[in-house]
């Protein structure tokens, strides 16, 4: 399961909450016994990096520095894919890989997962706003690594592909 951790500069509002891809990653681990791999571009390494330090099960780091063709080998290579609304999301979609994707800052209604996944809306009030930047961020703070478990979990199990 590949977890892209960022969303670029323009709207770094698409970006969800570290703490949240820290708890997704060691419950997709030890209660799907999934292999997870952290995703990202440059901007991410950072992040990526405290995302490995800090779970309780070990991930992989795919790199934040591929090509785009490299990157896009990389997702083909996922079951799922867990992302904002973000390029990586985009090439999932084109690639016809599995999709759990989160929206705040841009709206769900502009994106169609072709049945092949699950959107997480943010029911902030102040969502959709497109803003490039927040200080609240309340939109993705509102989506909970429970939230977005339980879907992963769902869209495997449709598919087919959950072992447990």
């Amino acid at each position: 399961i590949g977890l892209n951790t960022g969303a670029g500069k323009r709207f770094a509002t698409k970006r969800w909450e570290i703490e949240g891809f820290i708890e997704l990653a060691d419950r997709l681990t030890k209660d799907l016994q999934a292999r997870v791999v952290l995703l990202g571009g440059p901007e991410e390494i950072e992040r990526n990096k405290e995302i490995a330090g800090r779970t309780k099960f070990p991930v992989i780091d795919s790199g934040c520095h591929h090509s785009l063709s490299e990157f896009m080998g990389v997702i083909n290579q996922c079951h799922l894919i867990v992302t904002g609304d973000t390029l990586a999301l985009h090439l999932a979609i084109a690639l016809k890989r599995l999709v759990v994707t989160f929206f705040g800052s841009t709206c769900h209604q502009e994106i169609d997962l072709y049945g092949r996944g699950q959107k997480l809306i943010s029911d902030a009030d102040c969502a959709p706003c497109y803003k490039g930047n927040c200080d609240t961020m309340i939109c993705m703070k509102g989506i909970s690594a429970d939230d977005v478990f339980h879907a992963c979990k769902e869209v495997l199990n449709t598919n087919g592909l959950l072992k447990c």
